[in-house]
């Protein structure tokens, strides 16, 4: 067993990666599992300072340094470009964790863990990107094919080109330019949304496509939405915008502005809403009264609007009103 480790370049313009070697290993062994071309083992001798220059003769350890563009793709390295906060990483193969760094490189079947308020970018070697949000489980697979690129266990990403693969979906990049962002909720559907390009959303035999502007949902178990267009501020990548509704005086009853499928009300005795007297998520067809559902006195109002997709936006700003 080979496992792959990062090394720096050992001269100008030339990346390098180095094999960890194991007990029984060989030149010839190293080359069939981990070069494009098994042939050119031989390169190898002018890398590592080596006892023979014979491929069936055991390596003396610990590692072997080889230029990164002999390695087949799927045993490149990614990079972990950007942090912040605390971004847990399992090696392959690895019974813990440890506590992952800028640059770090990144391997086939690792798995990254964004902890709250945590968040991880991700660039392959050959230009897709990936970004990890909060409380986000990832096991990577480098570029292979058709394999899917990363696996989303848990949380949200957004992606750049990048293939994934969730509990419920495959979502593949159809155009150069695809973007967009994948969600996977407590019933482990998956809801994807795009905000680039063209994407395929596969699940239960059945494929749809998925343009700009556009989001399907993937219940578990069940093939893919048809596509639901998006308003712009819920679109991934889009400024975010302060929900659109209106919470009118003095009747207090709810009327919406936009094409939603709910929302979440707060209702509150202080500006900070540390103590809510109501904090309900109602269907956009629903119209609480807070005539009705409010003992008198001075509260503060706020609401976040909840699209096609169950997405939940930035509450409102607080407004003040008066139950008599």
């Amino acid at each position: 067993m080979i496992i792959v480790l990062f090394a720096a370049p050992c001269r100008a313009g030339e990346e390098m990666q180095s094999l960890q070697v194991k007990p029984g290993d060989t030149l010839r062994s190293v080359s069939e599992v981990y070069l494009k071309d098994p042939k050119r083992w031989s390169e190898l001798l002018k890398y590592n300072r080596l006892p023979a220059a014979d491929p069936s003769a055991a390596l003396p350890g610990p590692a072997l340094k080889v230029p990164a563009a002999l390695v087949k793709d799927q045993y490149r390295a990614a990079r972990l470009v950007y942090l912040v906060k605390e971004v847990l990483l399992r090696r392959t193969g690895a019974g813990g964790w440890e506590t992952a760094g800028a640059m770090m490189a990144l391997f086939r079947n690792d798995t990254l863990y964004t902890r709250a308020g945590a968040r991880a970018d991700i660039k392959f070697h050959t230009g897709e990107r990936l970004s990890l949000a909060p409380n986000t489980l990832a096991v990577l697979h480098p570029p292979a094919g058709k394999e899917a690129q990363v696996e989303m266990v848990a949380g949200e990403l957004k992606s750049a080109r990048t293939r994934v693969l969730t509990r419920s979906a495959l979502i593949t990049p159809k155009s150069k330019n695809a973007e967009f962002s994948a969600r996977i909720g407590t019933d482990f559907s998956t809801v994807v949304r795009v905000s680039r390009g063209v994407v395929d959303v596969e699940a239960q035999g059945k494929k749809v496509e998925v343009r700009e502007g556009y989001g399907v949902r993937v219940g578990a178990d069940m093939a893919p939405s048809a596509p639901v267009k998006l308003p712009k501020s819920a679109r991934p990548g889009s400024a975010p915008a302060a929900p659109q509704g209106d919470l009118s005086v003095p009747d207090r009853k709810l009327v919406m502005t936009d094409a939603v499928s709910g929302f979440h009300l707060q209702v509150s005795r202080d500006k900070d809403f540390a103590v809510r007297v109501l904090d309900e998520t109602y269907l956009e067809v629903e119209r609480p009264d807070l005539d009705k559902l409010l003992p008198p006195g001075d509260y503060y109002v706020r609401m976040a609007l909840i699209d096609l997709l169950g997405y939940e936006g930035k509450f409102s700003a607080p407004r003040s009103i008066k139950i008599k």
